[in-house]
């Protein structure tokens, strides 16, 4: 790896960083973006950049081996290769719109359990070791950071590629007959306490250290995350062609609801897409096309977070304003995030606060229980969050019903009178 000088147009200049990609074979130049995402901002000097050059070259260095080591086994067992092509391209026709999921589990969980730690190449036996492969989903297997266990539904995720791998090569007469991994119960997978939920206190802490910290961009994500409810892929999706100010169309059902509720907002989101792993826009969880009759639509109710947006769209306005019949929808307010850095900084402005870490997604179950708590209005909620099952709303009812008896349950006339005037 390596940094260069380049000169702005108007004379000023910055170093930019170029490292070997050997997996592509060719270089690859990290944008400033990304250097500011980074670092905060751009780099400016030779000193800091040698400093820089060093942090970047270490990362680069450290998530080479973590590949290299998740993909050991396709050195080690080759002809698994040839399988986990031939899997892909018929689950890219079965499922055209969530193949992903089932090759993502498939290769970093159910085959390095299989191949590397039990080295079996035999596929006909894995069905004698399905409960060792749950036990260790349960115990052992960990998100591809390495810090905390996955959850309940990416070990059923797991155990899904597992069942479909078996059906692919049953139908390819490659094993005798399909093996089918049981998954883990449903309360498992959906159960949510009220250590999930991140209350708006502890919202406001989280934004103001990452704030300080200077990670504007994962700031501004913290709080839209909080206020809108949407999946982390929903929220980098939303671009400037989005963003609305004033009040929403009177006939339209959100409106007469958080109208009916009460409840102020500055502008509104609409919303069709969500952006995957490669950065391709596709269709809503459970929909099979990006549609005007699936968009979303989610008023801003929050003036920092307003303001925030308005901020992130005049940015991607001015690059908008340099191009030539591109279409606003390619910018998208949250460009400039890295879903490890990102992800990394939330974890250590939690710590920072002394606070129990809760995930991005986290966010929506914590929306999800404040609107359904404080409206109880089911239409409202499922209109706002996406959920098309009555019993998400009844699950998350219960939450903000288990949040007020936490809350009533911390005495305030015991032992000790603790109530003081105001």
């Amino acid at each position: 790896m390596k940094f260069e000088k380049r000169t702005n147009k108007d004379g000023t200049s910055y170093y930019s960083f170029v490292y070997y990609d050997a997996k592509n074979n060719k270089r690859v130049r990290l944008t400033r973006t990304e250097i500011n995402s980074r670092f905060g901002h751009d780099i400016l000097t030779e000193e800091e950049a040698k400093t820089c050059l060093k942090l970047l070259s270490a990362q680069v260095e450290s998530q080479a081996i973590k590949i290299q080591r998740r993909l050991s086994w396709e050195k080690e067992y080759y002809n698994f290769t040839d399988l986990l092509d031939q899997y892909e391209k018929a689950q890219r026709k079965n499922a055209p719109n969530s193949w992903e999921n089932n090759v993502f589990y498939l290769k970093h969980y159910v085959l390095p359990f299989f191949l590397t730690q039990k080295k079996l190449n035999n596929i006909e036996l894995w069905e004698d070791y399905f409960d060792e492969f749950k036990e260790w989903l349960e115990k052992d297997a960990k998100i591809l950071s390495g810090k905390r266990l996955i959850s309940f539904s990416s070990k059923n995720h797991a155990i899904n590629a597992v069942n479909t791998f078996f059906n692919h090569l049953f139908q390819k007469k490659l094993v005798n007959r399909i093996s089918k991994c049981q998954q883990f119960s449903e309360h498992l997978v959906k159960q949510r306490t009220i250590d999930d939920v991140v209350y708006p206190a502890e919202m406001e802490q989280v934004y103001a250290t990452l704030k300080a910290n200077g990670y504007n961009y994962e700031a501004a994500f913290f709080r839209y995350q909080f206020f809108s409810g949407m999946r982390y892929s929903e929220g980098l999706a939303i671009s400037l062609a989005d963003l609305f100010q004033g009040e929403l169309p009177a006939n339209q059902l959100m409106a007469k609801k958080i109208s009916a509720h009460g409840i102020k907002y500055l502008g509104y989101i609409v919303s069709d897409s969500q952006i995957n792993e490669k950065g391709q826009r596709v269709p809503f969880k459970g929909k099979k096309e990006i549609s005007e009759k699936y968009a979303r639509t989610i008023p801003i109710v929050d003036k920092v977070l307003w303001n925030e947006l308005v901020d992130l769209a005049s940015e991607q306005y001015e690059h908008w304003q340099h191009t030539k019949g591109t279409p606003k929808k390619d910018f998208l307010l949250f460009q400039g995030l890295d879903d490890s850095t990102a992800s990394r900084r939330l974890q250590d402005a939690f710590d920072s606060c002394k606070l129990r870490y809760r995930s991005w997604h986290c966010l929506r179950h914590s929306r999800a229980t404040w609107l359904i708590g404080e409206t109880g209005d089911e239409v409202l909620a499922r209109a706002w969050l996406g959920h098309s099952s009555i019993s998400v709303f009844q699950r998350y009812n219960h939450l903000y019903q288990s949040l007020v008896r936490e809350a009533k349950g911390k005495d305030t006339v015991g032992k000790e009178f603790k109530l003081k005037k105001v």
